[in-house]
């Protein structure tokens, strides 16, 4: 193999561990949807607003998340731990600090949300507990994610997983123990799920800063000058922003797609429900294919940090082509069995059908899919967010979005117009990341400049 390129263990060695936290991600938001539902249907609805909320608020630390994965991986490749331990105490202080304005905001603006009288009379106590609960934490969630960030740039993918599963068992034995009354403890109800996952965040970060003191990586030398900061904090930003939007394009894209199917004339319930399924059946599929990208991006920037381009653009297409290549066969096995699919998770036959519908058309788009997660992950290593921040804009709101609409209004083809807009976009996609990609102006992205070159 040349020298300078990650070998398949490697990738292996890295992407396990965290497709392991991105599994510990899901139990804990499926362990607080299951307790909830158990309870009181007014509780689950009162979850499911909030997350909403909190879905969003998480895209003022994909900010910093972007910024770190690139700046830190960058410097330790180019053999720069000083610089590195430098962005990595300065994006924990920017977390946490930004994490205490956020939640004071929230915790400002609730009773003022609540007294509109926007939600139902019988929802407005649990919500504000809830609200409350996920407000509060917002310090030591945001810091708790950030360490994780630098953690994985340090190619230390074990520590985030181990922080995990003890956040995960934590929100467990809380929700489900102290929320259902479970194995001999009392039985507090909604108020337990909603504090369990404070108290798991509040672990969580405990945890991680003692890992980093451990291991050196939060110490003295780690919290720079204000010279020093007030140089490299725009970094941090040039790469963070671009990404940030990206996420937001494309969460109000959903969005706004969502609502086109629930406007249909026609078998609206049935669609929307349909879709619902289908989205989650395909977030099945590309599953593993986040914590693959997440170890591209760690590769991609230390490779770059060390002066070796093309073995980070060699390492991009590799496996831009592999899971290409992986995602077709299983495009045509899932398309082939998506009715015996569906069949496993709803008796609805209006809905069943229109999830069978809608994974043909995501099936003829996955392989592009799946190359675009890759090639986005390379990118993202040299901090070249604003490639993918005008893909991602470009091709939701200028393809998807009015191709969407066009169809399933101007047309009448209904749910199948929009299911053919969504792919129709995730096709431009590949197509422009794929040209962007082989052009290698984003390698251009990779150079950092900081105050002292001994830093």
């Amino acid at each position: 193999m040349a020298q300078g390129m990650s070998s398949p263990r490697e990738v292996f060695r890295l992407s396990v561990p965290q497709l392991g936290l991105m599994l510990c991600h899901l139990a804990v938001s499926m362990t607080d949807v299951w307790v909830a539902g158990q309870i009181d249907r007014n509780v689950l609805a009162s979850l499911g607003l909030v997350s909403q909320a909190f879905a969003l608020l998480m895209l003022v630390v994909s900010i910093v998340g972007s910024g770190c994965m690139a700046t830190v991986s960058q410097a330790l490749g180019g053999g720069r731990t000083r610089r590195a331990l430098r962005y990595g105490g300065l994006i924990v202080g920017i977390s946490f600090l930004t994490g205490c304005l956020v939640a004071a905001l929230a915790l400002a603006a609730l009773p003022a949300a609540l007294g509109l009288g926007l939600v139902p009379g019988n929802v407005a106590p649990v919500l504000l507990v809830f609200g409350t609960a996920y407000a509060a934490q917002l310090p030591f969630y945001y810091s708790m994610i950030m360490l994780n960030s630098v953690f994985r740039a340090h190619k230390l993918v074990w520590l985030p997983f181990a922080t995990l599963v003890l956040v995960a068992l934590i929100n467990f034995v809380g929700s489900a123990g102290f929320g259902l009354g479970r194995w001999g403890l009392p039985a507090w109800g909604y108020p337990a799920v909603a504090w369990a996952t404070f108290f798991s965040a509040l672990a969580g970060f405990v945890c991680n800063v003692a890992i980093g003191t451990r291991r050196g990586i939060l110490c003295r030398a780690a919290f720079a000058t204000w010279r020093w900061n007030r140089v490299a904090a725009p970094r941090i930003w040039r790469i963070g922003a671009p990404a940030a939007l990206g996420n937001l394009a494309a969460q109000t894209g959903g969005m706004v797609l969502l609502a086109c199917v629930t406007g249909l004339p026609r078998d609206a319930v049935a669609a929307v429900a349909g879709m619902t399924l289908g989205m989650r059946i395909m977030g099945f599929v590309l599953f593993p294919l986040g914590a693959l990208g997440m170890t591209i991006t760690i590769l991609s920037g230390h490779l770059l940090g060390g002066g070796r381009q093309d073995a980070a653009s060699g390492l991009g297409a590799r496996y831009a082509i592999g899971t290409a290549c992986c995602m077709t066969a299983v495009a045509l096995a899932v398309g082939a069995l998506r009715e015996p699919v569906v069949l496993l998770f709803t008796r609805d036959a209006a809905a069943g059908a229109q999830a069978a519908n809608f994974l043909f058309f995501s099936c003829l788009a996955l392989p592009a899919q799946a190359a675009v997660q890759v090639l986005s992950a390379a990118l993202a290593g040299a901090g070249a967010t604003r490639f993918t921040c005008r893909i991602g804009c470009v091709s939701t709101w200028g393809v998807s979005v009015p191709t969407a609409c066009l169809l399933a209004y101007g047309l009448d083809l209904g749910a199948s117009g929009v299911y053919a807009g969504m792919t129709l976009g995730n096709v431009c996609a590949a197509l422009w990341t794929i040209h962007v990609f082989r052009g290698k102006q984003w390698l251009g992205s990779a150079p950092m400049k900081t105050p002292s070159a001994k830093s």
